[in-house]
Formats: structure tokens, C-alpha cells, sequence
């Protein structure tokens, strides 16, 4: 898997890895899109139910976006690919 991220982090003295400065201008935006994604889910969830088309929509976006979080820093190339994660 191609980690796109990878020159937004360095490697720290504790063997993992921090965010540049880029990195939380990016870790900034993605959670701005996550804020947008959780707010549809919550107006889906009341609207329909958890079983509306509209719900899995938003669900699916939200998680999405919050895999996009997540392999930014690092965590979620681990899940990316796991079938059983979704």
C-alpha cells in the first residue's frame, strides 16, 4: 500500500513516529471533513434510523474519512485492507 503520508511524519526517540508541522496542518483539515462526516451521521441516524440508506451513507463516509486520520498517523495502514473491518 502506497503511504501517502509518510513525509508528514518522523520517526520520534521512542521507535514511532510524530507528525510534522505539515502533518497537523493536514491532521487540522482531515478532522475539520470528521466534525462535517459525524454531524451527517447524527442527522441521518435521527432521521431514518440505523438502517436508512442514508445513514450507511454518511457511516461510510465517516469512516472513510476517519481511516484518512487514522493512516495519517500512522495507525491505520493496519486496518485499510482487514475485510473484517468493514
Amino acid at each position: 500500500m502506497d503511504d501517502k503520508y509518510a513525509s508528514m511524519r518522523v520517526r520520534n526517540d521512542r521507535g514511532g513516529h510524530d507528525l510534522t508541522a505539515d502533518g497537523w496542518d493536514e491532521m487540522a483539515r482531515i478532522q475539520e471533513r470528521l466534525v462535517v462526516a459525524t454531524k451527517e451521521c447524527a442527522a441521518a441516524l435521527r432521521k431514518g434510523g440505523r438502517l436508512s440508506v442514508d445513514f450507511k451513507t454518511a457511516h461510510s463516509a465517516w469512516r472513510s474519512v476517519a481511516t484518512e486520520m487514522l493512516e495519517l498517523s500512522g495507525t491505520g495502514r493496519r486496518f485499510a485492507d482487514d475485510p473484517h473491518r468493514h
